[in-house]
């Protein structure tokens, strides 16, 4: 069996070491800080990506997880809205296969 060593511990190198898990490799995933990075902006996931998350069998669980169609407000310094933007769904984009779901839910 082939070791490999993957550094970090970024969506990249989780899925990285997924794959090459499923592959038949030995994998060591190493990480300098004591936990996952948690928080920032949600994850879109979309296109061949939803292909992807299926074949690992954890699309149900993004579905199940996922936000609902928002809308966006663009404001100005004075914090006066200029822009409102109704939720879309993602059959507005063409596509049922759109998905958005929190950073921490999808780690």
């Amino acid at each position: 069996m082939t070791n490999v060593l993957i550094s970090g511990a970024s969506f990249v190198s989780l899925g990285a070491a997924y794959w090459m898990n499923e592959l038949g490799y030995d994998v060591m995933l190493i990480e300098i800080a004591k936990g996952l990075w948690k928080g920032g902006t949600p994850v879109d996931i979309r296109d061949r990506t939803v292909a992807i998350v299926d074949r690992m069998e954890i699309l149900g669980a993004i579905k199940a997880n996922s936000l609902p169609p928002r809308s966006t407000e663009f404001r100005t310094a004075a914090n006066t809205v200029v822009v409102n933007l109704p939720p879309q769904s993602a059959q507005q984009h063409g596509t049922t296969d759109r998905y958005e779901i929190e950073r921490d839910a999808l780690l």
